[in-house]
């Protein structure tokens, strides 16, 4: 396994770090939007923590790391099969005389910090990988919480008991069948039904932020 930290070899130079920060950005950016069509990219979030430079800026290892730390591999060999589109991408973005070659490795950083400090596999996932994942657990979940909320029919099939139905499906009945429900006794239910999803909304968004700064893309 390659090393990303040598104590032997000197540190990179100024004007690398600008370059490998550039290029970062840049493949942040082309993860984030989702310009490739590559199934295994379109369904990952991949975090692209630091991308070094060699002294002649000709070659980019950038050090990847899918949310979660889910299929790696796969992951790995889907960036490997785009490195030519995500090259061209890069030499669009990112003004050099010549386009660096690519090289991705997995960021092995955090467990490596962590089996320093004598964590183990469990403890690792708690103390390192779940935090880190914080942010975009939380989105999903906010997502989540918002689709079934407003969700209609599974509720309105599965659901027979006018006492135990959800708010949309209150709102359907009380339209009534042919739309002579009271328009102001419609538009209480509607707001009733927005509030929860706003104070949701309000009380977790820092994480939703979170997230897309965690993904490395440039705001």
């Amino acid at each position: 396994m390659a090393k990303r930290f040598d104590q032997a070899a000197p540190g990179p130079s100024q004007r690398q770090q600008r370059v490998g920060e550039l290029v970062r950005h840049a493949l942040a950016e082309v993860l984030a939007r989702g310009d490739l069509q590559d199934e295994v990219l379109s369904s990952h979030s991949v975090t692209i923590p630091e991308v070094r430079m060699s002294p002649d800026l000709r070659l980019a290892t950038a050090y990847v790391m899918p949310l979660g730390g889910q299929d790696e591999g796969t992951v790995l060999n889907a960036l490997i099969r785009n490195r030519k589109i995500l090259r061209q991408e890069v030499a669009r973005r990112v003004n050099l005389k010549f386009a660096p070659d690519l090289r991705f490795l997995r960021d092995a950083s955090f467990d490596e910090a962590a089996r320093i400090d004598g964590a183990g596999h469990v403890r690792t996932f708690v103390r390192v990988i779940l935090p880190l994942s914080g942010p975009s657990i939380a989105t999903l979940g906010i997502l989540c919480f918002t689709y079934w909320w407003n969700d209609l029919l599974l509720p309105l099939v599965m659901i027979s008991d006018t006492d135990r139905q959800t708010l949309p499906v209150g709102l359907v009945l009380l339209a009534g069948r042919f739309s002579t429900g009271s328009l102001g006794t419609i538009a209480a239910g509607i707001a009733m039904a927005i509030v929860p999803v706003l104070i949701v909304f309000i009380a977790a968004q820092r994480y939703i932020v979170q997230s897309i700064a965690s993904s490395g893309l440039k705001l």
